[in-house]
C-alpha cells in the first residue's frame, strides 16, 4: 500500500544519506528517522490487501493517512531543524 511504500521511499534516502557520510547528528537524518518512524507506524496500521478483504479497504483513506503522517514527519523535522537553529 502507499504506506509501505513511502516507509520503503524513506528507508532508501536515508541510506542514501549515510552513504553520503552523513553522521546520525546532521539535521537531514534527523528528519528522515522522525519520517520512519511515522511512517512505520502508518505501515503497521495499514491493513493486509489480501483476496476478499481487497475490495474492503479504502485507498482513498489510506493515501489520507499516508499524507497525515507524513505531514506530521515534516513538522516534526521542522520542529527538530528551529530547535538547532
Amino acid at each position: 500500500g502507499p504506506a509501505r511504500a513511502r516507509l520503503a521511499a524513506i528507508q532508501g534516502q536515508l541510506a542514501d544519506a549515510r552513504a553520503k557520510g552523513y553522521t546520525d547528528s546532521h539535521p537531514d537524518v534527523i528528519a528522515l528517522k522522525n519520517q520512519l518512524a511515522a511512517a512505520q507506524s502508518a505501515a503497521a496500521r495499514e491493513p493486509v490487501v489480501s483476496g476478499a478483504s481487497a475490495g474492503a479497504s479504502n485507498p482513498v483513506y489510506i493515501g489520507l493517512q499516508s499524507m497525515r503522517a507524513d505531514k506530521q514527519a515534516t513538522v516534526a523535522a521542522l520542529i527538530q531543524r528551529k530547535a538547532q537553529i
